[in-house]
């Protein structure tokens, strides 16, 4: 997925959780009646870290930021921040949007 602002999920049609694929039994009920469906991928930085030593196949972009977004209430996912020069400028509660998806995970961008 590229170029939406919606990001995919799976919700429990039990008790309406919402989880980041895969997941195959509600981690809160136990149920295993599952449906995709998408949430809007805005959100604000819950917390970062910035990484300065990856592990090899990354090492050549080093420094990058992981972020946990807030996208909704009970819903927090990790993923890449992108298009920030300075690290130090990322702050919690900082709003983001969901930018895509790829074999290496999610990607989020700061709101302009």
């Amino acid at each position: 997925m590229t170029g939406s602002s919606f990001m995919p999920v799976v919700r429990c049609t039990q008790c309406r959780a919402k989880f980041i694929p895969p997941v195959y039994v509600c981690r809160k009920c136990g149920a295993t009646d599952l449906e995709d469906t998408e949430v809007e991928g805005r959100g604000t930085v819950y917390t970062h870290t910035t990484i300065r030593v990856a592990p090899e196949s990354l090492k050549d972009q080093v420094p990058y930021t992981i972020v946990i977004v807030e996208i909704e209430p009970e819903l927090r996912v990790s993923g890449r921040l992108e298009g920030v020069s300075n690290q130090a400028s990322v702050r919690i509660g900082q709003p983001v949007r969901f930018v895509r998806a790829d074999e290496s995970g999610l990607w989020f961008a700061p709101e302009a």
